[in-house]
């Protein structure tokens, strides 16, 4: 039995070490590319994504995010539902390392008051597993606290307010509220709830 539990753990480690090589060189050939400028200027010039050629590698590809101060630096896709891109790679191959992708009922324009992106906490800091850089002093400090989501038509740029660590729950995955009253209530949760020394006043106008 224990001879069966090592073979077994054995190769699921070696996909596992297969799915993160494979996931890194398909974003060092896209950052090759469709990155036509990755560089934020002291004139704040944008980051430039050619999405023609993202596109014709990935059809779903509807955002680029990048979070200052992280690893986060990827083409975003949107499927239709939530569980296609847990395991599958940009190329839409079985992938274990999954993609970064966004809610399958949210707006690709952000005409939502609540969008949500989806990524693995993964341990060689790929996808989102170097989101955990924002609780330390030094992200707090020296970083301007922004993610830039970067699409087709638009840049958006978006001001961290509030960040924290929670069992698995499904309070944020809102999306519809009941007007401002109800979008105002789930900010004001979202904002006591966050860890971090920052100023976090936030209101529906924002």
């Amino acid at each position: 039995i224990l001879i069966a539990v090592i073979i077994f753990s054995g190769i699921k480690i070696i996909e596992w070490i297969k799915s993160n090589k494979k996931n890194k060189d398909i974003m060092s050939e896209i950052k090759e590319n469709v990155v036509i400028n990755n560089e934020m200027d002291s004139n704040n010039e944008e980051y430039k994504i050619d999405f023609a050629k993202l596109k014709q590698k990935n059809s779903d590809a509807i955002a680029w995010i990048k979070v200052n101060g992280t690893d986060i630096d990827f083409p975003v896709v949107k499927g239709t539902d939530n569980s296609y891109y847990l395991t599958h790679n940009f190329e839409k191959q079985s992938n274990k390392a999954g993609w970064v992708f966004m809610d399958y009922r949210n707006s690709y324009n952000f005409d939502d008051y609540n969008t949500i992106f989806y990524g693995h906490n993964l341990l060689n800091k790929t996808a989102f597993g170097s989101l955990a850089n924002v609780f330390t002093k030094n992200w707090v400090n020296n970083s301007n606290k922004s993610i830039i989501v970067i699409t087709e038509g638009k840049t958006y740029y978006f001001t961290v307010f509030s960040a924290y660590y929670t069992t698995p729950e499904t309070y944020y995955l809102q999306n519809t509220f009941y007007g401002e009253e109800d979008y105002q209530n789930f900010l004001n949760t979202i904002s006591s709830r966050n860890i971090l020394e920052i100023d976090n006043s936030v209101s529906v106008k924002d």
